[in-house]
């Protein structure tokens, strides 16, 4: 139940706001990748696991930075422990390229927002609170600016909801797609 009210939240969040901007010509991006738990998790056994992701871009506020609405979840297992972390954020993307620049460019995303994290292991625990994320990353121009398909990579790091003390937190390698 939680998991279908968080990805609803997400979508009540993004569609009333979305109507009033269209200024982004390629404003829906899917990551997935790959995470890399650290601390309680990693200790646990549940070293790695992936991740995927759906930002909606709202407005650009300048020709280098953007922001929006997205849902994320990362999945892992090990050592006998099944781990699922959903949640909805806002989102902020900015170029370290110069205004006006096209072509391939360094980025950065900063997102905070609700999630839910999920651990079982026979008996199954779960928490709700904050959670956010970090990456830099490079985006390959398929053509002339935003004209082409922009194929990102990057590297992050995240923290979510610790479960019964459980911490939630590590760092992640993912690629992108925008159309």
């Amino acid at each position: 139940m939680k998991k279908i009210a968080v990805i609803l939240l997400a979508c009540a969040a993004a569609i009333p706001v979305a109507a009033q901007y269209s200024t982004i010509e390629k404003p829906f991006e899917v990551t997935a990748g790959a995470t890399f738990w650290q601390g309680d998790h990693k200790d646990a056994g549940v070293d790695n696991g992936f991740l995927v992701g759906l930002d909606y871009y709202l407005q650009q506020n300048n020709p280098n930075s953007m922001y929006g609405v997205g849902v994320r979840g990362m999945f892992g297992s090990g050592g006998g422990i099944d781990s699922t972390t959903l949640g909805a954020h806002g989102i902020l993307r900015g170029s370290f390229a110069y205004a006006g620049e096209s072509g391939a460019d360094f980025f950065y995303k900063l997102a905070a927002g609700l999630y839910w994290t999920e651990l079982s292991n026979g008996t199954t625990n779960d928490e709700f609170g904050f959670g956010a994320w970090g990456s830099i990353g490079y985006q390959f121009n398929t053509g002339d600016g935003q004209m082409g398909t922009p194929f990102s990579i990057e590297v992050g790091y995240f923290f979510a909801p610790s479960v019964n003390g459980v911490d939630n937190n590590g760092f992640f390698a993912a690629a992108g797609i925008r159309f």
